[in-house]
């Protein structure tokens, strides 16, 4: 991926990069992973994710978190609280 990155003169964008390279089996370890190279608890981080399994993972790392499209959320531990098209989702009750 570092290659690649640095074909695409985009290693400028980026301060730090997790990639399955980096070893990381679950969402969770690899948003753990990013907070850690970027020396940040993961409490002042900010997830923008795109599926419910990735803004889970981030809300269960205590991660700030912003989806990036809408979906429909199934848990009934799920809380949405609408802003604009998206959400801000909380899965304490």
């Amino acid at each position: 991926m570092q290659e690649v990155m640095a074909k695409l003169e985009l290693q400028r964008f980026f301060a730090v990069c997790v990639t399955a390279e980096d070893g990381t089996e679950t969402i969770a370890e690899s948003l753990l992973s990013a907070a850690f190279k970027l020396q940040r608890p993961p409490n002042q981080c900010v997830v923008f994710d795109s599926s419910p399994s990735g803004v889970a993972a981030a809300h269960n790392c205590t991660m700030k978190v912003l989806p990036c499209c809408h979906f429909e959320l199934t848990d009934p531990h799920n809380r949405c609280t609408h802003f604009a098209t998206s959400c801000c989702i909380s899965k304490r009750p």
